[in-house]
């Protein structure tokens, strides 16, 4: 799977707005497609959305309007969770309880 990898960071897309959310069990190199982290990260959302629909057709996208780039250190652990479709990303490290 490639990635944009930035400084030792890698570049991973995620939905941060309400709605539908652009993550997809099925298609994790979404978050990580290296043309798609580019064009988020230089503000053109309306073809980052573009790009989605050619490249990953099966993924429905919907009125989705809001797109951000988390980097995150190679290796770190993470998952994308979502709340009505509100996607954040949260690491290991944010992780506070233990049993």
């Amino acid at each position: 799977m490639d990635k944009r990898i930035v400084d030792g960071l890698v570049g991973v897309v995620f939905s941060p707005g309400y709605g539908l959310g652009i993550s997809h069990p099925d298609y994790p190199q979404l978050n990580f497609d290296p043309k798609l982290v580019d064009l988020v990260v230089i503000g053109l959302i309306g073809d980052a959305l573009a790009y989605i629909e050619e490249t990953y057709p099966q993924v429905y996208i919907g009125d989705r309007t809001e797109l951000e780039v988390k980097f995150l250190p190679v290796g770190t652990k993470f998952d994308i969770y979502d709340y009505d479709g509100h996607e954040y990303i949260v690491t290991e490290n944010d992780l506070t309880l233990t049993a």
